[in-house]
């Protein structure tokens, strides 16, 4: 009886331990946006150009998420980079010899309000383009609380006149982004885990002796038969 009781318990706490495990290391889910950027004044780049966001609508408390933001070319991957991107500080490649790479610097400016949220880097940050190149920028994230953070991705387009030195600027883009941060049962990412690792110890602890009379059983019944 006592065994069974035992065993009963070990079950139960491998089956709740295995839940906590799953929900701690199960990934998360990135959703993907990819548009077309407009360019409504003079600062037009001679390519065309789209604007992909993979973001994750849904993060674990204490874990940490990326956000990812590509200003790709229309006909190539939106989500991988070409060679000889500029990668948040960027660099610059070779211009054309008669389009805006040509008579101006090209600089491309981004930044992530995302209020309540630890996020980093948390300025604007930029990289120098050239005709070609795929800027991508990169934020971490990492929710403490379980919530819903709301916040904007800014995009600006940043030139400045190779002779004159004259600066303009322009807002390209500008999403809203919901993220969700959750636990369970009120518990955050780490401690979630240390529950299902201690858990499912202790209840294979449990059950092993009941597993093994199981087994010892059935080996005995195929020697009879």
């Amino acid at each position: 009886m006592l065994r069974t009781v035992r065993a009963g318990l070990g079950f139960a706490i491998l089956a709740a331990s295995i839940l906590f495990l799953v929900w701690g290391f199960w990934p998360v889910q990135r959703e993907l946006r990819v548009r077309s950027l407009t360019f409504r004044t003079q600062l037009a780049l001679p390519e065309k150009r789209n604007l992909s966001l993979l973001f994750p609508p849904k993060i674990r408390a204490g874990d940490v998420g990326i956000v990812r933001l590509i200003m790709g070319i229309d006909g190539l991957s939106s989500t991988t980079p070409a060679a000889g991107n500029a990668e948040n500080n960027g660099t610059s490649g070779d211009g054309g010899s008669s389009n805006l790479y040509a008579t101006h610097y090209v600089i491309v400016e981004t930044r992530f309000d995302l209020p309540g949220m630890d996020i980093r880097p948390s300025d604007l940050i930029s990289a120098p383009i050239s005709q070609g190149q795929t800027p991508v920028f990169n934020w971490t994230l990492r929710p403490h609380e379980a919530e819903t953070y709301k916040g904007t991705i800014w995009l600006y387009l940043r030139t400045v006149d190779k002779v004159t030195g004259e600066e303009r600027r322009e807002t390209l883009s500008a999403q809203s982004v919901e993220i969700e941060s959750v636990k369970l049962l009120g518990l955050p990412t780490n401690p979630a885990r240390l529950i299902g690792i201690v858990g499912t110890v202790i209840g294979l602890a449990l059950s092993l002796p009941f597993f093994i009379a199981w087994m010892k059983i059935l080996l005995k019944n195929r020697q009879n038969l």
